[in-house]
């Protein structure tokens, strides 16, 4: 007896936060591994929110670290000011100064990406998602 597609578009459509939700997973997940390690800290702040939308849904992936918004834009030169000094190593000695002039940097290529390759991730992870799930 052929399937009811009505009863499938129903048990899709029940899935659908489910499955938009594993792949924001999955893809937070991929960021994180991708990240600059220092301490680890920009790797564990990221946070995953999906809502119901329509017949749809919408998954928020946010990194709540404040310097997460400088490696996904970069930045312009900036003075960076110590409270009171600053010390850093440099050519095999430490370094104190009260302020440097930092030249400015791109965006970290590896943490997000451009566009394109972002919605190809998502592609991947959302098809991922919908493979490991069991339809009833």
């Amino acid at each position: 007896m052929p399937a009811d597609i009505s009863q499938l578009q129903t048990a899709l459509l029940d899935q659908v936060v489910n499955i938009t939700a594993d792949a924001a997973d999955m893809m937070e997940r991929d960021i994180s591994l991708a990240a600059p390690i220092d301490t680890g800290a920009l790797s564990r702040s990221g946070q995953v929110s999906t809502v119901p939308n329509g017949a749809g849904a919408t998954a928020t992936l946010t990194f709540t670290e404040d310097y997460a918004s400088y490696l996904d834009e970069g930045t312009g030169p900036h003075t960076i000011t110590g409270n009171p000094l600053l010390a850093f190593e440099w050519g095999g000695q430490t370094v104190i100064v009260h302020s440097v002039e930092h030249p400015g940097s791109t965006k970290n290529v590896g943490w997000f990406t451009d566009r394109a390759t972002d919605d190809a991730m998502w592609s991947d992870f959302v098809q991922a998602a919908f493979d490991s799930t069991v339809i009833s």
